[in-house]
């Protein structure tokens, strides 16, 4: 009749206890790491099973290949995890540069997250030296002077345009199309990567403008159609840019 064991787990480290939360930008770095490391879910995919009305898309796109050395901007950035996680090289390439854009009372939000980020190497602060890879800047949408300015702050015109989840307010849909008319002006070859998930029974007026009065070709990417989700509803990517 032995006595109950006092300790039934005398092996302390099989049940530790709750560690701390970790700092967020260690929590951020978990999260882009998974970001990189996400499996191609279609590794040998099928000849051709869903033909792009585009002939010339790529029927298997790579999204390194957008940003590969190229010089970036994000518009509507929020807090900044799309950027960041771009310019970290979760594409599979990260650009030679990225100006993340919102409005002005954004813009010390997005520059406190790039400073965070900054401590562990990920990406360069914005405030760390001339050659920093991660600018921050205001750009309310419509406002031709603002994209020009920060044009000039990034060196030169921008390759490519990352816009995720800006489609949602018709309010907006001008706006936003006359911001992406300005940046095309300023480089015709721009690629505008677009993400979108249907939220307003008007959005196809956006898509009906970019094609109309601005003069952009729009072409679903193949094989990127990301299903359900916490907030309901398909995303889609769109690769837009100027008809020629």
């Amino acid at each position: 009749n032995p006595t109950p064991n006092p300790n039934p787990n005398p092996h302390p480290n099989d049940n530790p206890s709750p560690s701390p939360n970790p700092e967020p930008e260690t929590q951020l770095r978990a999260h882009i790491a998974e970001i990189r490391t996400i499996p191609d879910p279609n590794p040998n995919p099928s000849p051709n099973p869903n033909p792009n009305p585009n002939p010339d898309a790529d029927p298997n796109p790579r999204l390194e290949r957008y940003v590969r050395g190229k010089r970036a901007l994000e518009l509507g950035s929020g807090p900044g995890i799309l950027g960041l996680a771009v310019s970290a090289g979760a594409l599979g390439a990260a650009p030679s540069s990225i100006t993340l854009t919102d409005l002005a009372e954004v813009v010390p939000l997005l520059r406190i997250n790039v400073a965070l980020n900054a401590v562990f190497g990920a990406i360069g602060g914005e405030e760390t030296d001339a050659s920093s890879c991660v600018r921050c800047g205001a750009l309310p949408w419509g406002d031709a002077d603002a994209a020009h300015a920060l044009s000039a702050a990034a060196g030169g015109s921008f390759d490519v345009v990352l816009v995720a989840d800006c489609v949602y307010d018709p309010a907006g849909y001008e706006p936003l199309c006359a911001t992406l008319s300005h940046l095309a002006a300023a480089n015709p070859k721009v690629v505008i990567l677009l993400s979108y998930r249907h939220r307003n029974p008007e959005s196809h007026r956006f898509f009906e403008m970019l094609r109309g009065p601005s003069g952009f070709t729009v072409a679903e990417l193949p094989g990127l159609r990301s299903a359900g989700g916490a907030g309901g509803g398909d995303v889609r990517f769109f690769d837009v840019t100027l008809a020629a």
